[in-house]
């Protein structure tokens, strides 16, 4: 398992990306919480090709409103 966190590198985040691929995240719901824009949209793109539904926020606040 994986905790990505603001001091997370990006080998860490490719780490996470790549163990994802072989997951069953099929119809899974994933809430995605990051402000990098870059990083959430390959990390969204990574997740929805293993057709997990995401939902994608850059703060906390809207985070809130999702849940």
């Amino acid at each position: 398992s994986f905790l990505l966190t603001e001091d997370s590198s990006l080998k860490e985040v490719e780490q996470f990306i790549l163990s994802i691929q072989d997951s069953p995240l099929k119809g899974k719901e994933i809430l995605l919480l990051e402000d990098d824009s870059f990083l959430s949209r390959r990390l969204v793109a990574k997740l929805e090709r293993a057709e997990a539904e995401v939902t994608s926020c850059t703060c906390m606040e809207e985070a809130k409103e999702v849940l």
